[in-house]
This record gives C-alpha cells, sequence and structure tokens, in this order.
C-alpha cells in the first residue's frame, strides 16, 4: 500500500488503465496520487513531433518491464533488437517496427490538438498529474505548454 504511483515515460493509455486497476494504495486514508510521465512535443510539423522522440523511445522500450506495456498498446517491438542497437548506439539501425503509430502510442506528440487529445486519454485512464517529459530547455517547454493549454 502506497501513497501513489509513477508511471513510466513511454507508457501507453492502455498499459496506464491496467496497471492503476493494480495500484492499491491510501495509506492510513491518505489520498492517493497517480502520476505518468509522457514524452511531450507539439509542433506544427507533426514529422518533426513525431521523430523527436523515435530515439528515446527505442532506449526506454527496449527494457523487459515495458512488454506489458507494448502488447497492451498493440506495439510489436522487437525489444532484444532495441537493447543490441542501444548498446552499439547504431541508431541508423531503429527497427522499421518503431513507425509513426508506435510513437503515437507510448507519446503525446503531433500538432497542439493531438497532445491534448493525448494527454486528455491519460486523464480519461485515471491519471491525475502528467509529467511532461523529453522537453530539454525552457524554449522547448514553454514552447510545449503553450500548444497545449490554448
Amino acid at each position: 500500500i502506497a501513497d501513489g504511483v509513477i508511471l513510466s515515460a513511454g507508457s501507453s493509455v492502455p498499459f496506464v488503465t491496467w496497471a492503476l486497476e493494480r495500484a492499491d494504495g491510501g495509506a492510513g486514508g491518505r489520498p492517493f496520487r497517480r502520476v505518468v510521465q509522457v514524452y511531450a512535443k507539439a509542433d506544427d510539423d507533426e514529422r518533426a513531433a513525431v521523430d523527436r522522440f523515435r530515439r528515446q523511445l527505442a532506449l526506454t522500450l527496449r527494457g523487459e518491464h515495458h512488454r506489458r506495456n507494448l502488447e497492451l498498446a498493440g506495439s510489436t517491438l522487437d525489444q532484444a533488437a532495441l537493447r543490441t542497437i542501444a548498446g552499439r548506439e547504431d541508431w541508423g539501425a531503429l527497427p522499421a517496427g518503431l513507425t509513426d503509430a508506435v510513437v503515437r502510442r507510448h507519446a503525446a506528440v503531433g500538432t497542439s490538438a493531438d497532445v491534448r487529445d493525448r494527454l486528455a486519454a491519460y486523464g480519461k485512464a485515471g491519471i491525475d498529474e502528467v509529467v511532461l517529459g523529453g522537453l530539454y530547455d525552457p524554449d522547448e517547454t514553454r514552447e510545449t505548454l503553450r500548444a497545449v493549454t490554448a
């Protein structure tokens, strides 16, 4: 029993739903917080937004602990190949399976509307708070926040 749960970046909405169904908390009657870190990037150039997290998701989703996450999202990735690519830092060898659709299932990317919709889906899944991840500087953070709160 805990006071909350923090789910990893790269978590898909179906995985969040599954994980929260198994979370037990509120020790001593205290509130139970549900938090997820989400890689997020809003950009008028959808290609740039989607491509922004392809390598990061290869690193994140290579972990065995993401197997259920991938299954529930309908994402088919060769995690062993991702581990090999990451170990060699051979980013040009990213597998074809790391498609735009897979990136969109495991991050909030695209136009402002796309990102707002994706963040709302996490809320509908039971998340209390989203921590935006993968924003590397203050300007990028401001731009993404402006885009999703407009």
